[in-house]
């Protein structure tokens, strides 16, 4: 099998490759796992961002989406039964 991962120049990252599961990461090449980053993403802190916002997985953005939703319910009144 194979993953994508990200190569970085001081902490920018400047191609994704396709490796091999067993490759590990380095200073210069993140795992990407299931975010879509993309060339010219920087990687700080253990994550990536682009444009200064988080790359976060679909299922992350997903969830801050449904967050928002039931918050902006809330804020109308409606109440969900879960």
């Amino acid at each position: 099998m194979a993953k994508n991962m990200a190569r970085l120049e001081s902490g920018v990252v400047v191609n994704i490759e396709w490796c091999s599961d067993l490759t590990t990461e380095t200073d210069t090449l993140k795992d990407m796992g299931d975010c879509a980053v993309a060339v010219g993403d920087v990687y700080e802190n253990g994550k990536f961002y682009h444009d200064g916002i988080e790359v976060v997985t679909p299922l992350e953005s997903s969830m801050l989406l449904i967050k928002d939703m039931k918050n902006a319910l809330n804020k109308l009144g409606v109440t969900l039964d879960e």
